[in-house]
């Protein structure tokens, strides 16, 4: 298995992903901190890297090229900070000259879950946090479904800042569910289940986990045969291949994924 999780292209997401954010819409203005008041500001969990950022990707050689930078009084790149209706200062820009190895609990604990590798089909988590991303969907999704907006990416963003400090019952619920449903799936769809094309398909990921996620075994004994009905459906495939991040998308393939799977 490559350690590199490939994502099928469809249009709809990547016009996601680029359209602009109104939540940053952002004017500029600096602001001199020093190291020292950013490392300040990351320990006491003042600045946040956002769902949308990808994840650190330098090398050790390029991290102490910085620091030497530093050292050396060397100019370095800005970074650009967005202040949220909470008063967090949001990374924008220049995340790889802020911290170094930042991993969040959703990186540490359901990314690198054995069950989970085998359904995405790859060995080690994606560097640039693909994979965290469709878990984070499935977790937004599986709470927020009814009140889901248009783009995805706010969405996202929207539900992890909502949900930044859960209680620990929230958290060990999450894990019981999506580790309980990695199984579930696993058993019923065997590996790498929703790459229908061979690329993994985001919206089929999305509506068949959080339907599997919200029903607890014993499944139907056809339901296998029930998943590759749901794939071969015309108004299911134009949902998932098609405006996949509009809400009557969204809503309309978890609803196909209810009726085909468990009516």
């Amino acid at each position: 298995m490559s350690d590199e999780l490939e994502i099928e292209q469809v249009q709809s997401e990547i016009d996601d992903e680029n359209s602009p954010s109104l939540e940053f819409t952002i004017a500029t203005y600096p602001t001199d901190f020093t190291l020292e008041i950013l490392a300040q500001k990351l320990a006491k969990e003042e600045i946040e890297i956002p769902p949308f950022q990808r994840g650190f990707v330098w090398s050790k050689a390029q991290a102490s090229l910085l620091i030497e930078s530093f050292m050396m009084g060397l100019p370095v790149p800005q970074i650009f900070l967005y202040t949220d209706e909470d008063q967090k200062l949001l990374v924008v820009d220049g995340q790889q000259r802020l911290h170094g190895k930042l991993n969040d609990l959703l990186n540490d604990t359901l990314n690198t879950h054995p069950d989970w590798r085998r359904i995405v089909g790859t060995r080690n988590p994606d560097n640039r946090l693909k994979d965290a991303q469709l878990i984070l969907r499935y977790m937004a999704l599986y709470h927020w479904a009814s009140k889901y907006f248009t783009p995805m990416k706010d969405f996202l963003s929207s539900f992890m800042r909502k949900n930044r400090n859960p209680d620990d019952e929230f958290l060990q619920e999450e894990k019981r569910r999506f580790n309980d449903t990695c199984k579930n799936v696993l058993e019923s769809l065997g590996p790498k289940p929703f790459h229908p094309r061979g690329p993994l398909n985001s919206s089929v990921f999305d509506s068949v986990f959080v339907t599997f996620a919200k029903h607890a075994p014993p499944y139907p004994n056809d339901v296998s045969k029930r998943f590759h009905d749901l794939l071969k459906d015309t108004n299911f495939e134009a949902q998932t291949h098609f405006g996949t991040t509009s809400e009557f998308a969204v809503k309309t393939r978890l609803s196909l994924a209810e009726k085909f799977l468990f009516a």
